[in-house]
């Protein structure tokens, strides 16, 4: 279900096959789903020292830490995160270095904040640290940063993705948009009667739990020549600039 949800969100988001992709905390999932769906020019990264170029051609490999990119602005169309910035130290950070080198737009799929996963966490039905990946990596790596150490579950909401990427951006209302999927938890993965009955509920209260949902994906379009900028604002030989006449005459009325 979870390829199934990625594979959907590319073909809605990212329709051009030879776009430019990078992907970041990157690996062998985010592989089969594009090179199954036709794209052609990846870069797929990690901070994972065991990842070799050979794992992913005929993509190509880069050595990335995801909160501090080595490449310069607008170097990609666009930059794609599959349940990667959970494992960041600073997950904010991640995201708005995706922004920084995207040139068009930025994909993300991560778990959802949201009230259902909230009981969950009540019912004790799932964890809030990540053992699981530290454990099936031999309690070497998989953790925060690819440590040793089991990173916390950071997931999202809506309104902390709009505050995140206009704090960093503050020139336009970004169009952003969100998407929404049921996914099997991997708490019920061996619990068979359990799952089935939740597929049912899940079928009748679709229309009703959407949001409510685990599988959370949102896509960013990032600002450009063409976006309605702030009136305060203008795109003048590739820069943003301030209407410094605009802001003497209005600025008491922007409140």
């Amino acid at each position: 279900m979870h390829k199934f949800f990625y594979s959907k969100l590319l073909k809605k988001h990212i329709k051009n096959k030879e776009s430019s992709l990078l992907v970041v905390a990157g690996g062998v999932n985010d592989f089969d789903v594009l090179k199954n769906n036709g794209y052609k020019n990846v870069t797929i990264s990690n901070c994972d020292e065991r990842m070799k170029e050979s794992f992913f051609s005929p993509f190509s490999w880069s050595y990335q830490n995801a909160e501090s990119l080595t490449y310069p602005d607008n170097k990609f169309d666009f930059v794609i995160v599959h349940e990667g910035l959970h494992h960041c130290y600073s997950p904010h950070k991640a995201l708005l270095e995706m922004y920084r080198v995207s040139k068009v737009g930025i994909l993300c799929i991560e778990s959802k904040e949201s009230k259902l996963m909230q009981l969950i966490y009540k019912l004790k039905l799932t964890y809030k640290y990540e053992l699981s990946a530290v454990f099936k990596n031999n309690m070497l790596f998989g953790g925060v940063g690819n440590s040793e150490i089991p990173n916390f579950i950071y997931r999202w909401n809506e309104r902390e993705i709009k505050k995140t990427i206009n704090s960093f951006a503050p020139y336009c209302n970004h169009k952003i948009i969100f998407n929404y999927d049921y996914g099997t938890p991997y708490f019920l993965r061996d619990k068979i009667f359990l799952k089935q009955t939740i597929r049912i509920l899940v079928k009748i209260l679709r229309p009703i739990l959407l949001k409510e949902f685990n599988l959370f994906g949102f896509y960013v379009e990032k600002h450009n020549k063409n976006s309605n900028y702030f009136p305060w604002l203008t795109f003048e030989k590739k820069k943003i600039k301030l209407k410094k006449d605009w802001l003497k005459n209005n600025w008491e009325k922007t409140f």
